[in-house]
């Protein structure tokens, strides 16, 4: 079992005595890091789904890897165009 805690980047880095650009900057790192060896050719099955934070007004999509269970991408937005762009 593995414990998740969700916190402000800025939180975490007073927490750990550092400033929120540093820790940013590491974030940034894995993720890039990530998506460089993210390899999307071999998806054969995804699942999407829309999601609404802050009343409504700002929209997210999840891509899901089916098969592998695991989140691919997450776009801005919703709809057509939103899909689109992960498709390209």
């Amino acid at each position: 079992m593995m414990l998740v805690i969700h916190m402000p980047v800025a939180a975490a880095a007073r927490m750990l005595g550092g400033h929120d650009t540093k820790l940013w900057r590491v974030v940034h790192h894995y993720v890039e890091t990530a998506l460089a060896e993210l390899n999307l050719g071999a998806l054969e099955r995804v699942s999407i789904d829309e999601t609404a934070a802050r009343r409504g007004r700002y929209h997210i999509t999840l891509f899901v890897a089916i098969d592998q269970r695991r989140i691919v991408h997450i776009a801005e937005g919703r709809g057509a165009d939103t899909v689109s762009g992960f498709a390209d």
